[in-house]
């Protein structure tokens, strides 16, 4: 009951407390910095200049760098509160911003009605209160119009992240807790991981994919041509070796990889052009190579932007969201497109050496209703990519908020009514070379994250959903 009252508050005070002037807590830093500012809001359209650093007073100026912010834009405001900057700070951009909006009105020698702007904008000398009201079109010139209406957004939106930043920082349902599992170098031994590195390739490359089943991380150790895999706490466990000939002469590379109940393992290829068809590799749980499914271009001609005459399935490969195994069938899974490739059981009942083609069908929707509607919505403001389900049917989506270094990943995690049960902050950090995907999802709702420098490859692992 306690922690429902303390939601209601924030929800229904904060704006009044952030948007307007009473409720104002304003420092000396503030008067001194309003005093001798020069004025340029009848000059310059402000909203190009949040994203410049030398737009913020010093105080401001030192959080954002501590926070690597250069600069603020409403796009980037979620990025500030996603663990970059404090609840204080962020109450001083909102503060600065309301500061500034009134300015332009304290500069025309308004009348504030508002006590507390009224004592504010009362300590610069510049001020002449004189009018009881301003007519805005006839008083404010073009710059100091747009700028008014830039700067109200700006407070409105920041006002906003800030209720939402208290809000799933304190009352969401679930909390993860980060740990790195794997921390490998560069190499060709146990544990470590093949990177072919700039310039000799261009770009680099490494291991495309990695997957987890049961707690166990299999990573398609591609440039080694291997799958090594290890346990819930990173240890080293066994590999499994191929021979790119024994599956086929016109194999090009492996891209992705899954895991079944068994243990089995499928490894997703592409093949040399002029060859068009896709391939996957199938290994039994002892590691042995057992034979190969040949995926037909024909199967994703709804996706080939050539078309089926001129497509190939490298064109593809590289945008697939999902290959899994899902209750004894192998799925591709492009955006909401759903191609089941083989039967894994039948599969097994196979001799050693088969050879098959997928069937083409015409592929399944994925989303429910209510999962489109909600990534549809998030799709809306920034890139967002639908990561999968767990075995509860409760569903998570990826997005990235602000630009380049600036950059964070956030994980949300919602239940099947469309409930948001937990938020899980992902750092940018830059890579030596491009991983064909990033995140997985487990079965158990477990969200491992991997990253990689010119020294080596991290596993990080999301866990808990503890309610």
């Amino acid at each position: 009951m306690y922690k429902r009252i303390v939601f209601l508050f924030i929800i229904v005070f904060l704006p009044s407390v952030l948007l307007f002037g009473d409720s104002i807590t304003w420092t000396e830093e503030d008067v001194k910095f309003f005093q001798n500012k020069e004025y340029i809001g009848d000059k310059e359209n402000h909203f190009r200049d949040y994203n410049s650093i030398d737009f913020y007073p010093p105080y401001l100026r030192e959080e954002l760098l501590k926070a690597k912010i250069s600069g603020v834009s409403i796009e980037n405001l979620k990025n500030c509160n996603g663990g970059r900057l404090n609840k204080e700070t962020m109450e001083d951009l909102i503060k600065y911003f309301v500061l500034l909006r009134n300015e332009i009105y304290a500069r025309h020698g308004y009348i504030f009605k508002d006590k507390a702007l009224k004592e504010f904008f009362g300590k610069m000398a510049w001020y002449k209160p004189e009018k009881e009201k301003i007519e805005f079109q006839k008083e404010f010139n073009l710059d100091e119009r747009t700028n008014i209406t830039y700067l109200k957004k700006y407070y409105e939106k920041a006002a906003e992240e800030g209720i939402r930043w208290a809000v799933l920082k304190d009352t969401l349902a679930e909390k993860y807790v980060k740990k790195v599992i794997i921390d490998a170098k560069w190499g060709n031994g146990p544990g470590e991981f093949g990177m072919s590195p700039y310039p000799e390739s261009d770009p680099a490359v490494g291991p495309p994919n990695f997957y987890v089943h049961n707690d166990k991380i299999y990573v398609l150790d591609y440039l080694n041509m291997r799958v090594q895999v290890f346990d819930s706490r990173g240890r080293f466990l066994k590999e499994i070796r191929y021979n790119k000939k024994e599956i086929s002469d016109s194999l090009a590379s492996f891209v992705d990889i899954a895991v079944d109940n068994e243990e089995w393992v499928y490894l997703l290829g592409t093949l040399v052009y002029p060859a068009r068809d896709g391939i996957v590799a199938v290994f039994d749980n002892s590691g042995r190579y057992i034979g190969k499914i040949k995926l037909p271009i024909e199967l994703f001609a709804d996706v080939l932007l050539d078309g089926v005459e001129k497509g190939y399935f490298g064109q593809i490969s590289g945008g697939v969201d999902e290959f899994r195994v899902k209750d004894g069938t192998l799925i591709l899974r492009y955006e909401n497109r759903v191609y089941p490739l083989a039967n894994t059981n039948l599969l097994k009942g196979k001799e050693r050496g088969f050879s098959l083609t997928s069937p083409i069908r015409h592929p399944l929707k994925f989303y429910t209703y209510k999962e489109e509607t909600i990534f549809k919505k998030i799709k809306k403001k920034s890139w967002a990519q639908f990561r999968g389900r767990d075995k509860r049917g409760e569903f998570f989506i990826n997005r990235s908020i602000g630009i380049g270094e600036n950059r964070t990943d956030e994980v949300l995690k919602y239940d099947r009514s469309g409930k948001l049960l937990a938020r899980i902050i992902i750092p940018f950090s830059p890579t030596a070379f491009d991983m064909g995907r990033d995140l997985f999802v487990s079965d158990n709702g477990d969200v491992y994250y991997w990253t990689n420098n010119e020294d080596g490859l991290k596993i990080i692992k999301y866990s808990g959903g503890e309610r």
